[in-house]
């Protein structure tokens, strides 16, 4: 058995990660940790949910808590992309558990780039679905030099590796499952129904479980909100996330779904990433997605 003690993060960061509930690390982190402590570049392969976001933020925290002195006014140290504005509002909210206490500082909007010794590329598979790798190119010239990348992700199509080659310098690879893999713990049933019963095969599901947290995915967002729409009128406690919704609003829905003040959320890919709400008990795919990857990130 593996604690953090044997990781070789101090004893302030080793503070805030019990306070923070954390026992012990999971495969990626046990693998990834030590070797971005010593310099590496990391290409990470795992599933969301396994605690990818400390295996890459308490060995940035611990490195630059190691520097000296503070970063000069406007400037930051790291940069971590991550493909939605949920998520980097996630990975912001844990890095804030790591470093309390500290001196260190977690901003979610920033400047003074060519600072920035540390680059981080979150569900970097999804970044590359979306187009960001476009805004990577503009944004890795802007950035300090030499840097140490990490790159994440759970997936790992031909493109990745071509990103890897681009963006990180003789990384090391950390893999704790195959590419594409589905989560272990997770059990998978399949339910042949014509389109037109799936409206009232969902509710008969949801009426099985109705005080546990449900996440129900639509391949569109105008199908999305009409689920959904669909749902309230029948008594369902329901919110929606998409595209067309506005930050507040999907800030909104996650959070009273977070809590269990609304039951089930019909949401469409933009919240099959990175999303962390562990009382989520069943997840439903309304609709398959149109990318096979992202059945492995729905569930």
């Amino acid at each position: 058995m593996f604690d953090f003690d044997m990781l070789g993060l101090s004893p302030t960061l080793l503070t805030a990660i019990k306070q923070a509930g954390f026992k012990e690390p999971t495969p990626i982190q046990n693998q990834a940790i030590p070797l971005a402590l010593a310099g590496h570049d990391v290409m990470g392969l795992a599933q969301t949910g396994t605690g990818k976001t400390a295996a890459f933020g308490l060995p940035l925290a611990e490195m630059l808590l190691s520097e000296p002195g503070r970063p000069d006014p406007k400037t930051v140290k790291a940069l971590i992309l991550a493909p939605t504005r949920e998520l980097v509002n996630q990975i912001a909210e844990n890095l804030k558990l790591y470093v309390k206490g500290s001196r260190l500082k977690v901003g979610t909007v920033v400047g003074g780039l060519d600072q920035a010794k540390f680059l981080v590329l979150d569900e970097a598979d999804q970044m590359l679905d979306m187009g960001f790798i476009h805004a990577l190119r503009r944004i890795a010239p802007e950035l300090g030099t030499p840097r140490q990348t990490m790159l994440f992700s759970a997936t790992m199509p031909k493109q990745m590796e071509e990103l890897s080659q681009a963006y990180l310098t003789n990384p090391r690879r950390v893999q704790v499952a195959p590419p594409g893999k589905a989560a272990d713990k997770v059990s998978q049933s399949l339910h042949f129904v014509p389109k037109g019963e799936k409206p009232a095969k969902l509710r008969e599901f949801l009426l099985r479980h109705p005080d546990t947290l449900s996440l129900v995915f639509s391949r569109t967002k105008h199908g999305a909100e009409k689920l959904m729409k669909g749902l309230v009128a029948d008594g369902f406690n329901a919110a929606s996330i998409h595209g067309n919704k506005s930050q507040g609003q999907r800030d909104r829905a996650i959070g009273a779904f977070r809590n269990g003040s609304v039951k089930i959320l019909v949401a469409t890919d933009v919240a099959a990433r990175g999303i962390d709400i562990p009382d989520v008990r069943t997840v439903y795919n309304y609709d398959l997605p149109e990318v096979p990857d992202n059945y492995v990130h729905r569930i």
